[in-house]
């Protein structure tokens, strides 16, 4: 039987489709049903299996979260979630998914990641921190610092780009990013993919809930991911400054003054900082 369903008329989903994803899992299917539907590329992955079962539960909602649909649906974890991924060969890739953590995570819990073909995806590392796999499974140690909150959901980003790797965390109505810049290689997708686990290793299953998990073939700027968050949350974001005026070098004899001046545009509050070298003046 075919089933026709209607696209969702929500802010954030209006936002991800003008993003142009590669795959979007919803998580919006029947609590029976052992499917989990890729509503872009009919990419249908399982939910379930000998050992666990699916349970729905709600996803981001209003009135916290506007930009959904107020009868959206998520998973809890642990579940088993495996799906196929799109083919790619890239070292310029997007994934974002929504979290909830019920606790602290234990180490190198996945989000998401495949470890056919590829090692490679969005995960936590130690200390409850967001972490990442590339470079033939050498970034697994990296330190982002960003740690989702317990029992409330944020938004959770992995780009990566030839130059640099990039997590975002959009939660409490603001984004945080890290950034590990280190040339990173291609990597090949096409296989399968685990949501909410780690095939890499024991222990590594998510606990709480996940929503919406997206995979995009470019790396989203800063500006895309606010736009994202901002539709969720109903609250716009602060883009980061833009320097239009960058300080021009002088000499002086030493004791003498010396003005320095930058023009700088932000749709936010700026404060600045000014060094030598790397010391504060």
């Amino acid at each position: 039987n075919l089933s026709i369903v209607p696209q969702e008329n929500s802010a954030y989903m209006n936002a991800l489709l003008e993003a142009d994803p590669l795959a979007n899992w919803r998580f919006n299917e029947a609590q029976t049903d052992t499917n989990v539907y890729d509503f872009i590329s009919s990419l249908t992955g399982i939910v379930g299996d000998e050992n666990s079962t699916r349970i729905n539960i709600d996803g981001p909602r209003p009135t916290e979260f506007p930009g959904f649909a107020s009868d959206n649906s998520a998973i809890q974890f642990p579940v088993l979630v495996e799906v196929p991924t799109p083919v790619l060969n890239t070292n310029t890739v997007t994934f974002i998914t929504w979290i909830n953590p019920t606790f602290a995570q234990l180490d190198y819990t996945g989000l998401f990641m495949t470890r056919s073909g590829t090692q490679a995806g969005l995960a936590y590392t130690t200390d409850n921190q967001l972490g990442y796999t590339w470079n033939n499974n050498s970034t697994y140690t990296w330190q982002s610092g960003l740690r989702p909150p317990d029992n409330q959901w944020s938004m959770v980003a992995l780009v990566i780009e030839t130059n640099r790797a990039t997590i975002y965390l959009g939660t409490g109505g603001s984004i945080s990013a890290a950034i590990n810049t280190i040339p990173h290689t291609a990597e090949v997708w096409g296989q399968a993919a685990r949501i909410g686990d780690d095939a890499g290793g024991a222990n590594r299953a998510f606990n709480g809930i996940i929503d919406e998990v997206s995979v995009f073939n470019r790396a989203l700027s800063f500006q895309e991911l606010a736009s994202l968050y901002g539709a969720a949350t109903g609250v716009p974001q602060d883009l980061p400054p833009i320097i239009s005026t960058q300080p021009v070098s002088t000499t002086r004899f030493a004791g003498s003054t010396v003005n320095f001046k930058t023009v700088v545009a932000s749709t936010g509050p700026v404060t600045y900082q000014w060094k030598k070298g790397s010391v504060n003046v």
